[in-house]
C-alpha cells in the first residue's frame, strides 16, 4: 500500500495492490487512520502488507488486526538514510572546502575581488535570503509552529524548513545553459590561451562559420579568462556534493585518489566519523539483509554523538518488527511504482473529472 496525491500537499488518496497478482486491489479517498483501519477491519484474510514507513498506516493496520506481518519499504528506509547524510553534511561541512591541507575553515576564495555584475547581484540575493532564514530561525526557538512562520512570512511551509535547517548562506548560482558557441569551444580557448583579442577571436570564429552574437563571444571570453585566474586555487577544491558520493559508496568502490580525499575529510572533521561508520554499516545491512547489523544498531543508540543519528535510530526502534520482517521477506513496494504511474496517467487523462468513483472503476478495471 501506498498513498497518492488528489492535490499535492493538501490531499492524498491511498492504493492498495495484491503482492502475488501485483494488480490494484482497491483506492481509498484518503490516508487517514480511521479510513484505513476499516478497509482492514473489512478484509480480515489479510495476512502480510508492505508499506512505507507511514506511522499513520502501521497504527491503522496493528488497530485493525495485530496480527498482520508489516514490512517496511527497503527502498524508503534507504531514502530516509540519505536524507539523514545530507541533513548532517550540511550541518557539519562546507559547502567547499580544500584537500590539500588540515585547515577545518570554509575555503576563501582568492578570487572573490574579480567577480561580474551578475556574480555580485546573486551573492546580495543570497544573502538577502540568509538574513531571512536567520530571522525564521529565531523566531522559531521562541516555539512558534512552522505554519505560523510560513504565514507571517508568505513563505510555504517546506521553504521554512530549509531556513530552519540552513547553517550558512545559500547558493543559488544556476546550471549550465546551451549557447551557440558551444561546437566552437575548443577553438575558442586555444585562441584565448594565444592572447587573442575578442575582435580577433570573433573574426576567426566567423571564418570557421560561426553564426551566433558577439555578446555570446565575449560572455565566454570573460569567464574563460576568470576561470584561469582561479585555475590555481580550483584544483584542490572540493563540494559537499563530492563529499557525499564518498561517504555514500562502499570503501571498495573507490579509487585510491577518492579513499585519500575521503580520509582527509575525516581528518579534518572528525565528527563526520560517526556517521560515515553507520551510513556504511546502513547500508551493508540493506544489502546482506542481515537482521543482526539492524539489532546491533539498535543497541548503539547511546554511543551516538551526533544528535540526527540518535533520532534517527529512534524512529527505526519504532519500526523495528516491520524492519526486520523487511530483512527477512522479498516483499517491497516495487509493484506499486508503476500502478501509482498508471494511476496519475489516468488521473491527468480525466483533466480534473477524477470522482474516487470513477477513478477507482478505471483502476480496478482490467480487459
Amino acid at each position: 500500500m501506498d498513498d497518492f496525491a488528489w492535490r499535492k500537499g493538501h490531499h492524498y488518496g491511498t492504493l492498495l495492490c495484491d503482492l502475488k497478482t501485483h494488480e490494484p486491489v482497491d483506492l481509498l479517498e484518503n490516508r487517514e487512520e480511521e479510513t484505513v483501519r476499516k478497509w482492514f477491519t473489512e478484509h480480515p484474510s489479510t495476512l502480510m502488507v508492505s508499506r512505507d514507513r507511514s506511522r499513520t498506516f502501521r497504527l491503522a493496520i496493528e488497530r485493525a488486526n495485530d496480527s498482520i506481518i508489516q514490512i517496511s519499504d527497503r527502498f524508503h528506509l534507504v531514502h530516509n538514510l540519505g536524507f539523514l547524510l545530507d541533513r548532517v553534511l550540511s550541518k557539519e561541512l562546507p559547502a567547499k572546502m580544500r584537500t590539500n591541507h588540515v585547515s577545518s575553515q570554509p575555503m576563501e576564495s582568492s578570487a572573490t575581488s574579480i567577480l561580474t555584475k551578475q556574480e555580485r547581484k546573486r551573492e546580495h540575493n543570497e544573502q538577502k535570503k540568509w538574513e531571512l532564514a536567520q530571522q525564521v530561525q529565531s523566531i522559531r526557538k521562541k516555539g512558534l509552529p512552522i505554519q505560523r512562520i510560513a504565514r507571517m512570512f508568505h513563505l510555504s511551509r517546506r521553504t521554512v524548513t530549509k531556513y530552519i535547517d540552513m547553517k550558512e548562506p545559500p547558493n543559488t548560482q544556476r546550471g549550465y545553459r546551451p549557447s551557440s558557441i558551444d561546437p566552437y569551444i575548443d577553438d575558442l580557448k586555444e585562441l584565448v590561451s594565444l592572447g587573442y583579442t575578442v575582435k580577433g577571436i570573433e573574426e576567426t570564429l566567423r571564418n570557421k562559420g560561426y553564426k551566433g552574437s558577439y555578446s555570446a563571444i565575449r560572455t565566454r571570453v570573460q569567464d574563460l579568462r576568470r576561470d584561469r585566474k582561479r585555475a590555481a586555487d580550483e584544483e584542490n577544491i572540493i563540494t559537499r556534493k563530492h563529499v557525499r558520493s564518498l561517504f555514500w559508496k562502499p570503501l571498495i568502490e573507490l579509487k585510491s585518489s577518492k579513499r585519500e580525499t575521503l580520509n582527509q575529510v575525516l581528518a579534518r572533521f572528525p565528527r563526520t566519523k560517526e556517521l560515515y561508520g553507520f551510513v556504511q554499516l546502513f547500508r551493508d545491512m540493506i544489502t546482506t539483509k542481515d537482521v543482526n547489523i539492524f539489532n546491533y544498531l539498535l543497541s548503539m543508540e547511546k554511543n551516538y554523538k551526533l544528535k540526527d543519528i540518535v533520532l534517527f535510530i529512534v524512529k527505526l526502534r519504532e519500526e523495528k518488527n516491520s524492519i526486520r520482517t523487511a530483512l527477512t521477506y522479498t516483499y517491497s513496494n516495487a509493484i506499486l511504482e508503476g500502478n501509482i504511474n498508471r494511476l496519475k496517467t489516468i488521473k491527468r487523462l480525466l483533466y480534473g473529472r477524477a470522482s474516487l468513483t470513477l477513478l477507482k472503476k478505471r483502476i480496478l478495471y482490467r480487459l
